[in-house]
């Protein structure tokens, strides 16, 4: 959800993230739709936007 710390890049948030688009990758023709998520059309990488804590932001990740 927009304005969630995403936190550590092993935890829970992004571990969920990174299995929805792994499944996205294994199977074609069936995408996940996560909120505040956008697919890559070249590369099929998920994308979001996301802010640092010191309010710099950090482009898309």
């Amino acid at each position: 959800m927009p304005g969630e710390a995403l936190g550590t890049p092993d935890g829970p948030a992004l571990r969920y993230l990174s299995a929805r688009e792994a499944f996205d990758r294994a199977f074609p023709g069936f995408p996940s739709e996560a909120h505040g998520v956008t697919i890559d059309p070249n590369t099929g990488d998920y994308l979001i936007e996301s802010v640092r804590q010191d309010g710099t932001p950090t482009g898309r990740q």
